[in-house]
């Protein structure tokens, strides 16, 4: 793990039945991340703290979520906002489903994997990643979650960008960065329905049909200029 970290890769625990006093051992070796927070990971109990107490309660740990209402209850989203701050960060765990139409199943891994209301399971019934796409997440974060829009897009682009150590070229929209953008049109946040713009050279293409608010536009220009 030293020698990884050494070579600037990031390393993250993910879905571990780890001990506490395991889980602490790999945040000293240089553990920095820990992917799809809460998900098959042990659960508390009394006389042993559960791994992932440590990440969300260490202020230096990323954590990564998935925010679907199905893989972590929207309290526990709420909760770990509060705790980790600008270090929790959303995560879309995608599948073949996601953005498909009429489809049921596919295979993954050699192995089955059933579609049905917004929910990927195998045979099993075991979670098996999720169908929504990053702007569904972040939807969910301000209508469910209670999270402000311009907070919730940075948990979507800055602060990845900074959990893996690339925030000098990515992550907001500065000069001299690489100019990655998708934005959406927040008035269609309220109806759940989602709308895609395109932005390029500052210049921007919005459908006649939606309408913006004030403070909507304000929202993703505080974002666009941190």
């Amino acid at each position: 793990m030293h020698r990884l970290r050494a070579v600037g890769i990031r390393v993250a625990i993910d879905h571990s039945d780890a001990t506490y006093n395991q889980a602490k051992t790999g945040f000293a070796a240089g553990v920095s991340f820990a992917t799809h927070l809460f998900n098959a990971m042990s659960p508390l109990v009394s006389r042993e703290p559960e791994d992932h107490r440590r990440p969300v309660r260490g202020p230096e740990i990323y954590c990564n979520i998935i925010s679907d209402g199905l893989h972590v209850n929207r309290a526990n989203v709420r909760n770990a906002k509060r705790i980790k701050g600008d270090h929790l960060v959303l995560v879309i765990d995608v599948t073949a489903s996601t953005g498909a139409e009429n489809i049921d199943r596919f295979i993954f891994a050699s192995e089955t994997i059933y579609y049905r209301h917004d929910l990927c399971t195998d045979g099993r019934g075991t979670f098996s990643g999720s169908a929504l796409t990053m702007i569904e997440v972040a939807h969910n974060n301000v209508e469910y979650a209670g999270i402000a829009l311009d907070e919730a897009l940075r948990m979507a682009a800055l602060y990845p960008a900074q959990a893996i150590g690339v925030d000098a070229r990515l992550g907001t929209l500065t000069v001299g960065k690489i100019a990655n953008l998708s934005t959406f049109i927040p008035a269609i946040i309220k109806s759940a329905k989602l709308s895609f713009t395109a932005k390029k050279f500052g210049h921007e293409r919005v459908s006649d049909d939606t309408e913006r608010t004030d403070p909507d536009r304000q929202a993703i220009l505080t974002l666009l200029n941190n």
